[in-house]
């Protein structure tokens, strides 16, 4: 390993001291970087050894939350060890400021928007303002932070380019004593602003163009780091690079600050030079493709490590950083990517490799192209998410996502919440947490439960069991799971066939509130959304009772369910639209505005005849939506609009409450798209119109994720769509994994049952065989291969070897209902 110092030259004289208050330089063969001012800077690396390095892999590498730019870090270089010494560490921020507003002040051109602060810590090292851009993607601006007031002594200033919406933009400069300061925001360029409280709170002294306002206040904040030194020891072994930190003070909490090259704007990934790692992986199997990061500042959720986390390079290099334990996040800059690890540096540098954990799964067919992208667009939807994290709206769809594979701690995480989320004494299923209602609107004035909780609790119970057969779950929760389907049956009425809303907010009218997943809609009174979910849910506890010995129970189910189908048809059937409406209101008004998740989640569900889907989908396919134009598909393509029909004049609270209703094609509640909704309308044309016309659409969607931006990130998208509320394509939607794993459902006819795992293959004819690797049934990973005419169940677990093969007509199934026994 060769560790240089920078030599200088004097009085003639070459000299190399071993202590200089200079770059120092290290090269090994496997890692290069030079370091200054407390920061190891400019990684390259090279996994076979020979010096052959590539793009700078990562940019900075510093203990604490940021890295003071000083060049009075002397260090000592002995035993292949460079030792800092005295470096200045900012670490644990806390937050002052104003993190409020009620108005976003545009910034004109020629004018200057400012905000007087006092800080009373020492330790102020950075400030971040709250910024609209009016949905703009190419606005800029400049801040400038001076002491004492605006005349006083400019500390620090910089500008920023294309700015998202809604972002907070951070000026970071040496930490400062305590005192007053002034910020301030000129030099506009396109639709930009700071946001302000007018009417509210207020801090410090609002200016506008250098003159003190006497009201309001901008909304900023201000960090106060502690600032301590300490010493640092940064060794290269091999292809490990590690680094350890003496403070001060032992108590002192810190850890590692990672930086990658990373360009936030546009839709570049892969290029090394740009874009360091493709994405990344941690040991409890959470994976983050970077393509997620793009024109954004960061993530809505955190990253579940134990110890690792593998990032695969873009420049024939991976790395894998050593974690300790918890949350890892990303921050995202206009060029960098940054992540903290543990108080410890440890990175092992391999060569690059696509692959994934071992636990993975994977789904296979005769087109391998095909199954690169299937099983990108699979992981980077379904595996994103970390683990749990969600609300009983949500119950079904992540069973459907998560139940059949395996994740370090998944099923054990939903074990628990299964049969621990809150159940109110009349059966109802709380709906956040431990708030029986919705965030929104206000608790205190509203009913906002929702009706959805209770079947989606039930249906995620039965999966559970049956991928499980935890039969000591099923006992333990039946109490439970009963009583949630009581109260549909008595306090809804739903043993009349349909359940009925309450009256008081959720009577389906302008003046009520939401009732389910689409917040934004008064759906209520009588609902064909809650009532699809119902239905299912009454198959669900049928097949319950069924597996617990019950078979008078269970029949009296199948008959309510029938029962239900007949009066769902009745209600809520268009003819004359050829489709289902939304719902009926309290005073018996029908409120239809082409729902299409509605018509494709019942579909699913097999509430309607086939002739009915035939009908649904020409309407879908063929007619016209309140934009002039037929465009239900190809407005989105990766989704269809989530209805056809403008209905901003149907909205919660009479469209004036906190989200106020919005104009169609700009809203995902009115006529925008959610990905989620494409894994219903592939499975429901699978189950009426043939796998080859699914296939079709299938392959469509997968066609829209192979663009450049990968259909997720910030604001725009590749084709302008704003993912801040028009579209829903990735965060803060974790359903929408739901639009790959229809794969399992549709064409694989995989599905678990309380009896056994049930295969009904339904290949389109473009491929001649498929299956899946790693599904997880009754604790045994499983590789299942079918044909049109052929089911073969391979499990190579030495205490479970299973080599099943099972020949079968075309459109035939098969039960497997001993597979455990081999």
């Amino acid at each position: 390993m060769k560790i240089f110092a920078v030599f200088f030259i004097a009085l003639g004289i070459l000299t190399a001291p071993a202590v200089r208050a200079d770059e120092y330089t290290i090269d090994n063969g496997y890692i290069s970087l030079h370091g200054s001012g407390g920061a190891i800077r400019d990684l390259r690396v090279d996994p076979s050894g020979k010096g052959a390095y590539g793009p700078i892999i990562l940019r900075e590498a510093y203990v604490g939350d940021r890295a003071e730019d000083s060049s009075n870090v002397p260090f000592e270089i002995a035993d292949n060890t460079v030792t800092l010494k005295n470096v200045r560490i900012y670490c644990n921020p806390r937050e002052v400021g104003l993190n409020e507003w009620d108005t976003p002040v545009r910034l004109e051109k020629g004018q200057t928007l400012g905000q007087l602060f006092a800080v009373d810590k020492n330790g102020m090292a950075s400030v971040e303002v709250m910024v609209p851009t009016w949905q703009s993607a190419f606005s800029a601006m400049t801040l400038k932070l001076y002491s004492g007031g605006p005349a006083g002594k400019l500390i620090a200033e910089k500008r920023f380019e294309n700015v998202p919406d809604n972002s907070w933009c951070v000026l970071t400069f040496p930490a400062q004593l305590k005192g007053t300061f002034y910020l301030e925001m000129s030099d506009p360029r396109g639709p930009v602003g700071w946001y302000s409280s007018i009417k509210g709170k207020v801090v410090g002294r609002m200016y506008e163009n250098g003159n003190p306002m006497e009201f309001g206040a901008r909304a900023f904040k201000a960090k106060i780091y502690d600032v301590f030194p300490a010493q640092v020891k940064i060794s290269a072994v091999g292809s490990k690079l590690f680094a350890e930190v003496v403070p001060d003070d032992e108590k002192r909490r810190f850890n590692w600050s990672i930086v990658t090259p990373f360009v936030r704007d546009g839709y570049e990934t892969h290029d090394p030079a740009q874009i360091a790692f493709s994405h990344f992986i941690s040991d409890r199997g959470q994976y983050i493709a970077t393509a997620q990061l793009k024109r954004r500042g960061g993530l809505d959720f955190g990253v579940q490590v134990n110890k690792w986390i593998y990032a695969a390079g873009n420049g024939g290099a991976d790395m894998q950083f050593s974690v300790e334990g918890g949350s890892l996040s990303f921050a995202v800059d206009t060029d960098s990517l940054t992540f903290k690890l543990g108080k410890a540096l440890a990175v092992s540098v391999k060569p690059h490799s696509d692959t994934v954990p071992d636990f993975y799964p994977a789904f296979f067919t005769s087109d391998p192209s095909f199954d690169k992208s299937l099983n990108s667009f699979f992981y980077e939807r379904a595996f994103s998410w970390p683990v749990g994290g969600v609300n009983p709206d949500w119950f079904e769809w992540m069973a459907l996502i998560h139940f059949w594979n395996y994740r370090p701690t998944s099923l054990e995480y939903w074990r628990q919440a299964l049969l621990t989320h809150k159940i109110d004494e009349d059966g109802y299923v709380y709906t956040w947490g431990d708030n029986k209602g919705w965030p929104f609107p206000d608790n205190t004035k509203y009913d906002t439960r929702h009706f959805t909780t209770n079947p989606n609790f039930i249906l995620a119970c039965y999966r559970y069991y049956a991928w499980t057969k935890d039969r000591e779950f099923l006992q333990s929760n039946i109490d439970r799971i009963r009583s949630a389907m009581n109260f549909m049956l008595i306090q809804l009425k739903g043993s009349d066939g349909i359940i009925t809303l309450p009256d008081k907010d959720h009577g389906g009218t302008t003046s009520d509130v939401a009732s389910n997943y689409w917040d934004d809609l008064p759906f209520g009174g009588i609902s064909a959304y809650e009532n699809a979910y119902f239905y299912a849910s009454l198959g669900a506890m049928a097949s319950v009772e069924s597996a617990l010995g019950n078979a008078d129970k269970a029949k009296d189910y199948n008959d309510l369910r029938e029962k239900c189908r007949k009066r769902y048809n009745e209600l809520f059937w268009n003819d004359k639209a050829g489709r289902y409406i939304g719902c009926i209101d309290k005073n018996g008004t029908v409120h239809d505005y082409g729902f299409t998740y509605v018509n494709t989640e019942a579909a699913t569900y097999g509430l309607p005849d086939k002739s009915q889907v035939e009908r649904i989908y020409h309407w879908m396919e063929q007619e016209k939506t309140s934009s002039g134009k037929t465009d239900t598909y190809s407005r989105y393509r990766f989704a269809p609009r989530v209805n056809t029909i403008d209905c901003k004049g149907w909205w919660y609270l009479n469209g004036k409450a906190e989200i106020p209703s919005q104009q169609f094609d700009t809203h995902l509640e009115n006529g925008g798209a959610v990905l989620y909704t494409s894994g219903y309308d592939v499975m429901a044309r699978a189950k009426y119109l043939g796998a080859d016309n699914a296939f079709k659409r299938f392959k469509d969607i997968l066609a829209r994720y192979n663009e450049p931006d990968n259909l997720c990130g910030g604001v725009p998208l590749r084709y302008g769509e704003n993912t801040g509320w028009q579209v829903g394509t990735d965060q803060p939607f974790p359903e929408s994994g739901l639009a790959p794993v229809s794969f399992l459902y549709a064409f694989l006819g995989i599905q678990a049952t309380a009896d056994g795992l049930m295969i009904t293959p339904n290949l389109p004819t473009e491929l001649k065989y498929a299956g899946v690797k790693n599904l997880r049934y009754r604790g045994l990973m499983l590789e299942i291969t079918e044909t049109r005419t052929s089911i073969n169940i391979r499990c190579e677990d030495p205490a479970h070897k299973i080599n099943v093969q099972k020949n079968i007509s075309p459109g035939d199934g098969y039960l497997f209902a001993d597979l455990e026994k081999g």
